[in-house]
């Protein structure tokens, strides 16, 4: 028989016991959907051992992948670094169909440089570091970073003395240079062609002579 939640996990999984598929295209999907599965991972793990023990053999190897304390670190960092993302989602896709594109671009170059405020935040990543101790104490999965390899194919050998400075430098660093760089490179670079919304006739009212519309061809 399934363990029943405590009130703490009760309290988390309110409102989202549904575990939820990734999204491809809406980041604020994949955050709702990380977050369910964080809140319920110890749930989520005795249900994989309850099914290993009746004999499902993907059971056993799912429980034990969603155990390894890397994985458990990129869960926690994933879902935390996309919130700071939600608010842009939101804004884009509860404005349509009037959608400014170059108010878009603005509001995401404050999302961009949040992910490089909380970069140089150590307290942050102390804090975020904290939560996935607890979420792995609970499992009794202790800290680890992989084998340091004299030569190495698959992946580059990260210098790091501890866990915790091995997976800021090789998972946290990265996933927040990573969504900066991608927000930028769709929707800031783009920000002049997205003047070209104000040649839509229902949108000439708020054409103005400083828009820069240069990108257009000239007869």
């Amino acid at each position: 028989m399934l363990e029943q939640p405590d009130p703490e996990q009760r309290e988390a999984l309110d409102g989202r016991r549904k575990i939820k598929g990734m999204c491809e295209t809406r980041w604020s999907s994949r955050a709702d959907a990380l977050n369910t599965f964080k809140s319920a991972h110890s749930i989520i793990v005795d249900t994989l051992d309850d099914l290993a023990t009746d004999g499902d053999k993907n059971a056993k190897q799912l429980m034990l992948a969603i155990q390894d304390f890397g994985f458990i670190i990129a869960l926690v960092v994933a879902e935390h670094v996309l919130q700071y993302s939600l608010f842009l989602t939101c804004y884009t896709l509860a404005t349509r169909p009037t959608l400014d594109l170059v108010e878009a671009a603005s509001e995401a170059k404050t999302v961009i440089a949040s992910f490089r405020r909380i970069r140089q935040d150590d307290n942050i990543w102390q804090e975020l570091y904290r939560d996935i101790l607890t979420l792995a104490e609970k499992q009794d999965v202790q800290p680890s970073k992989p084998r340091t390899a004299g030569r190495q194919q698959h992946r580059n050998n990260m210098p790091a003395d501890t866990p915790e400075q091995y997976w800021r430098r090789s998972v946290f660093y990265p996933m927040l240079n990573h969504m900066a760089n991608e927000i930028e490179e769709r929707i800031v670079v783009p920000k002049d062609r997205f003047l070209a919304q104000y040649l839509i006739p229902s949108r000439l009212n708020s054409l103005t002579r400083d828009m820069n519309l240069t990108f257009l061809p000239h007869s």
